[in-house]
């Protein structure tokens, strides 16, 4: 299962990068070092795919 522990930043060019990767570099994107900033659209829909699979792990084992 996912589990979402830190920030997902997003770049100016829109490169996805976690917070730890980026605050080793100055906040700055790894790939076109471009400034970053929070990106809480992606981490919400992290968040939903975390659930539906823990809800779908759930029902699995409930069906065997």
């Amino acid at each position: 299962m996912f589990s979402c522990h830190m920030a997902i930043l997003m770049s100016e060019l829109g490169i996805l990068a976690c917070s730890s990767c980026c605050s080793k570099l100055g906040n700055k994107c790894p790939s076109c070092s471009s400034l970053v900033g929070s990106n809480r659209g992606v981490e919400k829909i992290l968040e939903h795919i975390s659930v539906l699979q823990s809800f779908y792990k759930l029902y699995q084992f409930k069906s065997e």
